[in-house]
């Protein structure tokens, strides 16, 4: 008995709490009722018509009863009209041919309005050129706004359609400074490459030859204040990077985020009186 009250009483909760949310003045709470997504070209920000928008559900506890089944429209001219449960979650994943797929949550609708920016194929890819021979930890830190002397950096404007994005390393330490955009953090992890300025490529993998050197993914991302989003990689061999991943892994409670920026020299460029220091 207690237990039926108890998933009864957390089964509740959810729905209780968008109900007290939602007779608050907080803007664009609709109860999701009915949400407009307005599906746009990420990079001519034109609208894309015919474009496949699903409404997915996810449980917040297991004593909730089953999820709501997906429901998909098409946008029509870009813009669909989607429901969704707020007790369960509720988001959409959004695709069309050509486009890579995106996916956002509903509680994300301003004035029950949604956005959701698709980028072309083909998926994006970053290189970074290290010094000939560098082995160590690479450290790439996005950021929204670059600082040099204490004055921000305007942010490079790629054209449409590029694709591949190239940065060189900023420092002898292994830190690099990316300007943030959406199809540059989706290039980050297995689509992020390295290369010596000689010319030399540097492998990508996990496992293979232990003695061989190689730029291996090892934490990712991670984020602070005047840092952005902070991402490791290793290049070495396995037997040198194995224990750093291990100690890296998220699933290791001890790996805390701002412990590592500090351990491996991550710093901000950002002006003191901007960094709350």
């Amino acid at each position: 008995m207690l237990r039926s009250v108890r998933g009864f009483w957390n089964a509740s909760l959810p729905a209780l709490g968008a109900v007290l949310l939602c007779a608050s003045t907080v803007p664009g709470c609709y109860s999701f009722n009915e949400v407009t997504v307005h599906v746009r070209d990420g990079e001519t920000g034109q609208p894309i018509d015919n474009a496949l928008v699903c409404v997915h559900h996810d449980r917040q506890d297991p004593f909730q009863p089953p999820v709501p089944g997906r429901k998909c429209v098409r946008a029509v001219r870009g813009t669909a009209r989607v429901r969704g449960d707020p007790q369960f979650l509720p988001s959409v994943k959004v695709t069309e041919h050509d486009y890579m797929p995106a996916a956002a949550s509903l509680y994300n609708a301003t004035s029950g309005e949604l956005v959701v920016n698709l980028y072309r194929q083909p998926a994006p890819a970053a290189l970074v050129t290290l010094p000939a021979g560098y082995q160590g930890v690479v450290k790439i830190a996005l950021r929204w706004t670059r600082y040099k002397d204490g004055m921000p950096v305007p942010a490079p404007e790629y054209p449409v359609g590029q694709r591949l994005f190239l940065f060189p390393l900023d420092s002898p330490d292994g830190l690099t400074w990316f300007p943030w955009s959406p199809l540059i953090q989706q290039a980050m992890g297995e689509r992020c490459h390295a290369i010596y300025d000689d010319g030399t490529p540097i492998p990508t993998t996990r496992r293979g030859n232990p003695q061989s050197v190689a730029f291996r993914p090892l934490r990712s991302p991670m984020g602070g204040a005047g840092f952005g989003l902070v991402y490791l990689f290793y290049v070495g061999t396995l037997e040198e990077y194995e224990p750093l991943a291990r100690e890296a892994s998220f699933r290791n409670p001890g790996a805390d985020q701002m412990d590592w920026i500090k351990r491996f020299g991550i710093r901000s460029d950002v002006p003191s009186h901007r960094n709350g220091g």
